[in-house]
Formats: structure tokens, sequence, C-alpha cells
């Protein structure tokens, strides 16, 4: 798998929600689409945490979440001001492992791994 790479940085999120962006304008596109919390990083750290120690696993419903993100980096961007997580690294590598797990991906999601 290769978030493992990551379980560091998947670790330091500390869930404080600035992912989601504080100012209106520079909010996460997902917020505006998705009302679910798997839609923002956060959901998505916490979707990696649980592959990692083995309460997850890869399903065609957790994979309608992670390739719904836009990878537009906003959240990357406002992450760098608490943790500096590199959220596109790690949506990349779940998405990689989603692929080589061989789970159904979204129609048009084989456009974005």
């Amino acid at each position: 798998m290769k978030i493992q790479e990551y379980e560091d940085m998947i670790y330091a999120c500390g869930r404080c929600n600035f992912c989601r962006g504080i100012d209106f304008n520079e909010r996460c596109p997902q917020i505006f689409t998705q009302v679910w919390e798997s839609a923002t990083l956060r959901g998505r750290m916490a979707i990696a945490r649980g592959i990692l120690e083995g309460k997850l696993e890869y399903t065609d419903d957790l994979a309608e979440r992670i390739f719904g993100c836009f990878l537009c980096g906003r959240c990357r961007e406002e992450c760098k001001k608490a943790a500096n997580i590199d959220a596109i690294a790690i949506t990349k590598a779940m998405r990689a492992d989603f692929v080589e797990m061989g789970v159904k991906i979204p129609e048009g999601g084989a456009n974005m791994a």
C-alpha cells in the first residue's frame, strides 16, 4: 500500500478543520457539492487511518469518497497553516491503492488516478 509511505502525515492530522477553509471564498469545492465529512481532507485522513489500522477496507463506497476530491489543492494550502500535510500526495496514493487492489472506481475516476 502506498499510503503507508505517508503514515506520519496521516497521523499528524489533528482534525482542526482548517482544510475545509476558513474564508468562504477559499473553501474546499467539495463543501458545496457533498455533505459528508469524508469529502474533506480530514475525512480522507480518517479513512486513511482506518485503512492503516485495518478497521476499513478498500471498497466501492470508499472509492466514491476518495475519487470525489477535485485535487485542487485548497486543503493542502490551508493545512500548511496547521500540520503541513501533503493532501494531494496522500489522496493520489490512496487512489493508486484503490486501483492496485482492483476496487471498482467511480465513472470518470480513471482520469483522476
